[in-house]
């Protein structure tokens, strides 16, 4: 139950209801949330809708910069329901939020089950997964294509293919679900050298897919 009373269709006033026409016909397309309840007030909510929607319409932001925006500050500010009115907004406007964490493959899809979106996905981690104690091979073929939107490759403090990880299975298992997103180097430089070391490990990546294929 609300706490503050909302207005309805029925009960407003003819000032709120102009209000309320003018923003539910508007780009917002609908009111709800706090600025349905600043209709109590017609000249507040006036002015709360023409400020939000210069903020979130009229910058230089594209739609996508702009929802990304609203979901990660309402996150800072604990705000579950900037996520709940802007979950398909962000979705339309290309939005991909990527879990990156050290818990298993299987909590984090209870985690994208519970936000019932299509664009919360597992950007997948091998060197977490693995220092976690998970088997990142199984991890991946069991996420599958279409549940990773990015990976990291990282076997630190070595070069790829030359520490824990069995790079050669990792990238087998990639190849076998089909994955054809970005995967970024998190590598360290045991030679001090970042643009030496980065080509030493991004040749192995190459010369394995290219094994592989």
């Amino acid at each position: 139950m609300p706490r503050i009373s909302l207005p309805s269709l029925e009960t407003m006033t003819p000032e709120q209801r102009k209000v309320y026409d003018k923003i539910v016909t508007g780009k917002r397309g609908r009111i709800q949330g706090p600025l349905r309840a600043a209709l109590h007030n017609p000249d507040l909510a006036e002015r709360w809708s023409a400020l939000g929607e210069l903020l979130r319409y009229g910058t230089t932001l594209t739609p996508r910069q702009s929802e990304l925006a609203i979901l990660v500050t309402g996150r800072l500010c604990r705000s579950p329901f900037e996520w709940y009115a802007h979950r398909p907004e962000a979705e339309k406007a290309g939005v991909i939020l990527g879990l990156e964490n050290t818990i298993s493959a299987e909590d984090n899809v209870r985690i994208m089950d519970r936000a019932q979106s299509k664009a919360v996905l597992v950007y997948y981690d091998i060197g977490n997964s693995t220092l976690k104690g998970f088997n990142v091979v199984r991890e991946i073929d069991w996420l599958g294509k279409k549940r990773i939107c990015q990976m990291h490759f990282k076997d630190n403090p070595n070069y790829l293919g030359e520490g824990k990880i069995d790079m050669e299975a990792v990238l087998r298992a990639v190849s076998r679900i089909g994955f054809d997103g970005f995967a970024n180097l998190e590598t360290d430089s045991p030679s001090k050298s970042i643009e030496t070391d980065m080509k030493r490990n991004l040749s192995y990546v190459r010369r394995i897919i290219t094994e592989i294929r």
